[in-house]
Protein backbone atom coordinates (compact mmCIF):
# COMPACT_ATOMS: atom_id res chain seq x y z
CA UNK A 1 0.00 0.00 0.00
CA UNK A 2 1.43 3.32 -0.42
CA UNK A 3 1.91 5.99 1.40
CA UNK A 4 -1.19 8.43 0.62
CA UNK A 5 -3.05 5.08 0.86
CA UNK A 6 -2.42 5.13 4.16
CA UNK A 7 -3.01 8.44 4.62
CA UNK A 8 -6.60 8.81 2.82
CA UNK A 9 -7.57 5.90 4.98
CA UNK A 10 -6.10 8.25 7.90
CA UNK A 11 -8.37 10.84 6.85
CA UNK A 12 -11.79 8.07 6.66
CA UNK A 13 -11.31 7.50 10.14
CA UNK A 14 -11.07 10.62 10.63
CA UNK A 15 -14.74 11.67 9.54
CA UNK A 16 -15.58 8.39 11.42
CA UNK A 17 -14.33 9.32 14.71
CA UNK A 18 -15.78 12.74 13.90
CA UNK A 19 -19.60 11.45 13.43
CA UNK A 20 -19.23 9.28 16.15
CA UNK A 21 -18.21 12.02 18.37
CA UNK A 22 -20.54 14.46 17.46
CA UNK A 23 -23.21 11.79 17.72
CA UNK A 24 -21.96 11.54 21.50
CA UNK A 25 -21.93 15.79 22.25
CA UNK A 26 -25.90 15.41 20.85
CA UNK A 27 -26.31 12.36 23.21
CA UNK A 28 -24.88 12.93 26.66
CA UNK A 29 -23.77 16.87 26.82
CA UNK A 30 -25.11 17.92 30.03
CA UNK A 31 -25.95 21.51 30.76
CA UNK A 32 -27.20 23.31 34.07
CA UNK A 33 -29.87 26.20 33.16
CA UNK A 34 -32.62 26.58 30.64
CA UNK A 35 -33.02 24.82 27.29
CA UNK A 36 -31.00 28.43 26.11
CA UNK A 37 -27.93 27.64 27.26
CA UNK A 38 -27.99 24.16 25.87
CA UNK A 39 -28.11 25.05 22.82
CA UNK A 40 -25.63 27.71 23.06
CA UNK A 41 -23.10 24.81 24.66
CA UNK A 42 -24.21 22.22 22.59
CA UNK A 43 -23.16 24.66 19.40
CA UNK A 44 -20.25 25.67 20.83
CA UNK A 45 -18.75 22.01 21.23
CA UNK A 46 -20.22 21.31 17.73
CA UNK A 47 -17.87 24.12 16.07
CA UNK A 48 -15.10 23.36 18.14
CA UNK A 49 -15.42 19.52 17.06
CA UNK A 50 -15.74 20.59 13.09
CA UNK A 51 -13.03 23.76 13.82
CA UNK A 52 -10.59 20.36 14.80
CA UNK A 53 -11.51 17.91 12.20
CA UNK A 54 -11.31 21.10 9.41
CA UNK A 55 -7.30 21.49 10.70
CA UNK A 56 -6.66 17.99 10.89
CA UNK A 57 -8.23 17.32 7.11
CA UNK A 58 -6.03 20.57 5.56
CA UNK A 59 -2.66 18.96 6.53
CA UNK A 60 -3.56 15.48 5.36
CA UNK A 61 -4.85 16.88 1.65
CA UNK A 62 -1.81 18.82 1.60
CA UNK A 63 0.37 15.50 2.41
CA UNK A 64 -1.79 12.93 -0.45
CA UNK A 65 -2.29 16.02 -3.02
CA UNK A 66 1.88 16.11 -2.89
CA UNK A 67 2.48 12.92 -2.85
CA UNK A 68 0.20 11.75 -5.47
CA UNK A 69 1.66 14.71 -8.12
CA UNK A 70 4.93 13.35 -7.30
CA UNK A 71 4.48 9.90 -7.69
CA UNK A 72 2.92 10.48 -11.20
CA UNK A 73 5.54 12.99 -12.19
CA UNK A 74 8.31 10.80 -12.11
CA UNK A 75 6.51 8.04 -13.58
CA UNK A 76 5.91 10.43 -16.67
CA UNK A 77 9.53 11.51 -16.47
CA UNK A 78 10.77 7.96 -16.65
CA UNK A 79 8.55 7.23 -19.64
CA UNK A 80 9.98 10.12 -21.30
CA UNK A 81 13.27 8.69 -20.66
CA UNK A 82 14.43 11.96 -18.75
CA UNK A 83 16.62 11.50 -15.36
CA UNK A 84 18.34 14.98 -15.54
CA UNK A 85 16.15 17.62 -14.67
CA UNK A 86 18.26 20.59 -15.33
CA UNK A 87 15.26 22.83 -13.73
CA UNK A 88 14.42 21.16 -10.97
CA UNK A 89 10.53 21.00 -9.77
CA UNK A 90 9.06 24.32 -11.52
CA UNK A 91 6.40 26.84 -10.79
CA UNK A 92 4.06 24.90 -13.35
CA UNK A 93 4.08 22.12 -10.95
CA UNK A 94 4.55 24.01 -7.48
CA UNK A 95 1.06 26.07 -8.50
CA UNK A 96 -0.70 22.96 -9.53
CA UNK A 97 -0.18 21.03 -6.26
CA UNK A 98 -1.26 24.40 -4.31
CA UNK A 99 -4.13 24.61 -6.45
CA UNK A 100 -4.93 21.12 -5.67
CA UNK A 101 -4.94 21.47 -2.16
CA UNK A 102 -6.91 24.45 -1.94
CA UNK A 103 -9.99 22.78 -4.06
CA UNK A 104 -9.44 19.66 -1.56
CA UNK A 105 -9.68 21.70 1.69
CA UNK A 106 -12.21 23.55 0.67
CA UNK A 107 -14.44 20.27 -0.29
CA UNK A 108 -13.60 19.35 2.66
CA UNK A 109 -14.10 22.66 4.70
CA UNK A 110 -17.94 22.81 3.12
CA UNK A 111 -19.02 19.94 4.21
CA UNK A 112 -17.95 20.10 7.74
CA UNK A 113 -19.67 23.78 7.25
CA UNK A 114 -22.84 21.46 5.64
CA UNK A 115 -22.73 19.57 9.25
CA UNK A 116 -22.67 22.39 11.28
CA UNK A 117 -25.86 23.99 9.05
CA UNK A 118 -27.44 20.77 9.35
CA UNK A 119 -27.28 20.66 13.22
CA UNK A 120 -28.38 24.17 13.88
CA UNK A 121 -31.30 24.09 11.37
CA UNK A 122 -32.42 20.65 12.71
CA UNK A 123 -32.86 22.80 15.79
CA UNK A 124 -35.31 24.81 14.24
CA UNK A 125 -37.06 22.38 12.16
CA UNK A 126 -38.18 21.33 15.57
CA UNK A 127 -39.94 24.29 16.37
CA UNK A 128 -36.95 25.73 18.41
CA UNK A 129 -36.10 28.82 16.88
CA UNK A 130 -33.86 31.31 18.85
CA UNK A 131 -36.83 33.56 19.97
CA UNK A 132 -39.36 30.16 21.22
CA UNK A 133 -35.57 29.16 22.94
CA UNK A 134 -36.26 32.47 25.18
CA UNK A 135 -39.12 31.18 26.56
CA UNK A 136 -39.03 27.43 25.88
CA UNK A 137 -39.02 27.12 29.75
CA UNK A 138 -41.80 24.54 29.76
CA UNK A 139 -39.26 21.93 27.74
CA UNK A 140 -36.56 20.14 30.32
CA UNK A 141 -33.31 20.20 28.41
CA UNK A 142 -33.44 16.06 28.72
CA UNK A 143 -36.78 16.24 26.56
CA UNK A 144 -35.20 18.52 24.30
CA UNK A 145 -31.96 16.74 23.95
CA UNK A 146 -33.84 13.62 23.23
CA UNK A 147 -36.01 14.84 20.28
CA UNK A 148 -33.14 16.52 18.45
CA UNK A 149 -30.89 13.70 18.89
CA UNK A 150 -33.44 11.66 17.46
CA UNK A 151 -33.86 13.95 14.40
CA UNK A 152 -30.25 14.20 13.95
CA UNK A 153 -29.35 10.85 14.10
CA UNK A 154 -32.75 8.98 12.64
CA UNK A 155 -32.50 11.03 9.58
CA UNK A 156 -28.53 11.06 9.17
CA UNK A 157 -25.94 13.45 11.09
CA UNK A 158 -24.18 14.29 8.14
CA UNK A 159 -26.25 14.37 5.27
CA UNK A 160 -24.61 16.44 2.33
CA UNK A 161 -26.22 17.80 -0.66
CA UNK A 162 -23.77 17.35 -3.67
CA UNK A 163 -24.43 19.25 -6.87
CA UNK A 164 -26.50 17.06 -8.44
CA UNK A 165 -29.21 17.24 -5.22
CA UNK A 166 -28.66 13.79 -3.70
CA UNK A 167 -28.61 13.46 0.36
CA UNK A 168 -25.32 11.18 1.03
CA UNK A 169 -24.19 10.99 4.36
CA UNK A 170 -20.68 12.58 4.86
CA UNK A 171 -18.98 10.04 5.59
CA UNK A 172 -19.45 8.89 2.23
CA UNK A 173 -18.71 12.35 1.08
CA UNK A 174 -15.68 12.78 2.38
CA UNK A 175 -14.70 8.95 0.83
CA UNK A 176 -15.89 10.33 -2.22
CA UNK A 177 -13.88 13.63 -2.51
CA UNK A 178 -11.15 11.89 -1.26
CA UNK A 179 -10.67 8.87 -3.67
CA UNK A 180 -11.32 11.44 -6.39
CA UNK A 181 -8.80 13.39 -6.24
CA UNK A 182 -6.32 10.80 -6.98
CA UNK A 183 -7.31 10.41 -10.93
CA UNK A 184 -7.86 14.46 -11.22
CA UNK A 185 -4.22 14.95 -8.99
CA UNK A 186 -2.49 12.47 -11.25
CA UNK A 187 -3.62 13.18 -14.28
CA UNK A 188 -2.91 16.61 -14.09
CA UNK A 189 0.61 15.88 -12.79
CA UNK A 190 0.66 14.03 -16.26
CA UNK A 191 -0.69 17.37 -18.34
CA UNK A 192 1.56 19.01 -17.17
CA UNK A 193 4.71 17.11 -17.34
CA UNK A 194 3.55 16.82 -21.28
CA UNK A 195 3.06 20.78 -21.22
CA UNK A 196 6.50 20.77 -19.66
CA UNK A 197 8.11 18.82 -22.64
CA UNK A 198 6.16 19.58 -25.65
CA UNK A 199 4.21 16.35 -25.78
CA UNK A 200 0.65 16.49 -27.20
CA UNK A 201 -0.50 12.70 -27.43
CA UNK A 202 -1.54 10.98 -23.96
CA UNK A 203 -3.19 7.76 -23.87
CA UNK A 204 -6.19 6.83 -21.56
CA UNK A 205 -5.42 3.12 -19.79
CA UNK A 206 -8.14 0.30 -20.29
CA UNK A 207 -9.70 -2.03 -17.35
CA UNK A 208 -11.69 -4.73 -17.88
CA UNK A 209 -14.18 -3.49 -15.41
CA UNK A 210 -14.85 0.10 -16.59
CA UNK A 211 -17.69 1.61 -16.26
CA UNK A 212 -20.46 2.13 -19.29
CA UNK A 213 -19.48 6.01 -19.18
CA UNK A 214 -15.92 5.24 -19.56
CA UNK A 215 -15.69 2.23 -21.78
CA UNK A 216 -16.11 4.43 -25.09
CA UNK A 217 -13.08 6.51 -24.37
CA UNK A 218 -10.22 3.87 -22.55
CA UNK A 219 -7.42 2.48 -24.50
CA UNK A 220 -8.00 5.33 -27.25
CA UNK A 221 -5.23 8.24 -27.94
CA UNK A 222 -6.52 11.46 -27.45
CA UNK A 223 -4.46 14.76 -28.42
CA UNK A 224 -4.42 17.52 -25.82
CA UNK A 225 -4.28 20.68 -28.06
CA UNK A 226 -6.33 18.84 -30.78
CA UNK A 227 -4.26 20.21 -33.32
CA UNK A 228 -2.85 16.21 -34.30
CA UNK A 229 -6.34 15.47 -36.17
CA UNK A 230 -5.47 11.76 -35.95
CA UNK A 231 -6.80 11.51 -32.57
CA UNK A 232 -9.89 12.79 -30.96
CA UNK A 233 -9.22 16.14 -28.68
CA UNK A 234 -8.87 15.01 -24.84
CA UNK A 235 -11.33 17.94 -23.99
CA UNK A 236 -13.82 16.02 -25.59
CA UNK A 237 -14.15 13.65 -22.31
CA UNK A 238 -16.65 14.36 -19.85
CA UNK A 239 -14.89 15.58 -16.96
CA UNK A 240 -11.69 16.91 -18.81
CA UNK A 241 -14.23 19.38 -20.74
CA UNK A 242 -14.53 20.77 -17.63
CA UNK A 243 -11.29 21.02 -15.95
CA UNK A 244 -11.45 17.77 -13.58
CA UNK A 245 -8.98 15.71 -15.58
CA UNK A 246 -11.31 12.85 -14.41
CA UNK A 247 -14.17 11.29 -16.26
CA UNK A 248 -16.19 10.65 -13.00
CA UNK A 249 -15.51 10.65 -9.14
CA UNK A 250 -13.55 7.87 -8.06
CA UNK A 251 -12.66 6.74 -11.86
CA UNK A 252 -9.74 4.38 -12.36
CA UNK A 253 -8.67 5.91 -15.48
CA UNK A 254 -5.15 7.60 -15.88
CA UNK A 255 -4.01 8.82 -18.73
CA UNK A 256 -0.19 8.49 -20.02
CA UNK A 257 2.28 10.25 -22.47
CA UNK A 258 2.04 8.65 -25.63
CA UNK A 259 5.20 7.85 -27.52
CA UNK A 260 4.93 7.12 -30.55
CA UNK A 261 8.22 5.48 -31.36
CA UNK A 262 7.26 2.55 -28.46
CA UNK A 263 4.02 1.85 -30.33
Amino acid sequence: MSNYDRKIKQLIKLYIRAEKRLINIISSKTVKGQVTDFYRALLKEVKIELMKLQVQTSKLSKDIVEELYIEAYKKSLELLEISNIKDGFTSLHTDAIEILTENLVNNFSEVNNQVGRKIEGTIRDIGLTNAQLKFATGQTIKEFQKELREALINEGIGGITDKRGRVIPFVVYADLLARSIVAETQNTSILNVAKEYNKDLVKMTEHKTACPVCQKYEGKIYSISGKDKRYPKLSTIPGFNKGYNNIHPRCRHRISVYIEKYN
